[in-house]
């Protein structure tokens, strides 16, 4: 099956996300639909019959006790919404191809910035963030331009930087820049960590590198070309900090994906600085120069944090074309 298309038969996961080259996970909410994660559509399931995609999107309101649709799929047939009445699908009807569910798909109102952000992410714990549109913007464009934030080219990064956010909550935790190469090896680029001090969130955090260090995105050394351009750009903060913070950033050059993980213990600092520790010299991330001794001994924290970072890196291996 190519990329970008889906089999009639339900695996699981989203199919809105599926058909974007995405593995994203549904969970059963407080109106017995499985919800997309990430873009709110919603299942109807008959199990081991039917996966009725409902012609409405949900309000992320989960219940308390996650149970997810991959955990429990039964080779259902997925099929459109074409009742107001349960089971949602009289007369029986299926799709027959994947052009069907997504063009039956695109006709469901998306989901405003709004309420992206307003889905209850906080029922959200983990995830990965695809850096692969900005990354398109960067090929499609005079990539100087693109640092500029008054440009055309800036304000569109800026854009989606917010949309790739979407799915990234107020809440404190741990990331973790990183790149996949062309044999789908990953490397790790740089541990950080939010929500411990002034920058109180994951979000917040993130949402502030993409924008002030996207040069990363530019090149890997700060040649003299991009130092001229840089310093029209900026001509009053250049030479005065802005050329060191881009020295900095330009370590991360390659990332392809940052992935996330929520760690909401923020009052408990010694173990914030262990568990920092822990990770860093765990995962040798090459552009951490700040490194200190870690515990003799692993952390439970961090091996579940270990955990949860590498199953999303290899669940989007996954999905690597």
């Amino acid at each position: 099956m190519k990329t970008g298309e889906i089999s009639n038969m339900w695996n699981g996961y989203c199919p809105e996300s599926f058909l974007k080259g995405k593995k994203v996970r549904m969970r059963l909410n407080q109106s017995d639909f499985y919800e997309s994660e990430e873009t709110g559509l919603q299942i109807c399931v008959l199990s081991g019959v039917q996966a009725i995609i409902m012609n409405f999107r949900g309000k992320g309101k989960f219940r308390s006790t996650p149970n997810y649709a991959d955990e429990i799929e039964n080779g259902e047939t997925l099929s459109p919404q074409n009742t107001n009445r349960p089971p949602f699908n009289d007369p029986t009807i299926a799709f027959s191809s994947s052009s069907e569910i997504e063009k039956y798909i695109n006709m469901i109102e998306p989901w405003t910035n709004e309420q992206k952000r307003s889905s209850n992410l906080s029922n959200t714990t983990s995830g990965i963030i695809d850096l692969s549109k900005l990354h398109e913007l960067i090929k499609r464009s005079e990539p100087y331009k693109v640092l500029d934030t008054k440009s055309k080219e800036g304000k569109e990064y800026k854009d989606l930087t917010n949309e790739i956010m979407n799915s990234v909550p107020e809440k404190p935790g741990f990331y973790l820049w990183g790149k996949f190469n062309d044999k789908k090896f990953w490397t790790n680029i740089y541990l950080g960590k939010a929500g411990f001090g002034k920058i109180t969130s994951l979000y917040q955090r993130i949402l502030e590198e993409l924008r002030d260090e996207r040069v990363f995105l530019v090149g890997d050394v700060m040649t003299e070309e991009l130092s001229n351009e840089c310093r029209k750009i900026f001509p009053d903060m250049w030479d005065k900090s802005y050329n060191k913070v881009y020295q900095r950033s330009l370590k991360k050059h390659g990332t392809t994906h940052i992935v996330w993980a929520i760690f909401d213990k923020k009052d408990e600092n010694d173990i914030i600085k262990e568990i920092e520790n822990d990770l860093i010299e765990s995962i040798n991330p090459v552009s951490n120069d700040q490194r200190k001794t870690p515990p003799t001994n692993l952390r439970d924290d961090t091996i579940t944090i270990l955990k949860t970072f590498r199953h999303h890196i290899h669940e989007q291996r996954d999905l690597l074309k």
